[in-house]
């Protein structure tokens, strides 16, 4: 079921998926999610081309690193994706 909301388009629509039932919050808020979403969509190289700095939380996740709690690093990547994932080239 998990890889369902990695097509998801957006923080919107994964955050409004999260309300059907609690096996989909915990779905929707598990950082597996938005390590995905932030490999696939290329979140990294939009964050450098808008010169966004990357949370030291997202970028030792995003390295395999550990030592921090796991709701740390999903918070940290999930408001990370929604930053960035908002900047739009004109």
């Amino acid at each position: 079921m998990e890889k369902v909301f990695h097509f998801l388009e957006g923080p919107v629509h994964i955050l409004s998926a999260s309300t059907v039932c609690h096996r989909w919050h915990e779905l929707a808020c598990a950082d597996s999610v938005w390590r995905v979403k932030v490999e696939r969509e290329g979140i990294l190289d939009k964050a450098a081309l808008f010169e966004v700095e990357v949370p030291p939380l997202v970028q030792e996740g995003m390295e395999g690193m550990e030592g921090t709690s796991p709701k740390d690093e999903t918070a940290a990547s999930m408001a990370f994706y929604a930053r960035v994932f908002a900047l739009k080239v004109r």
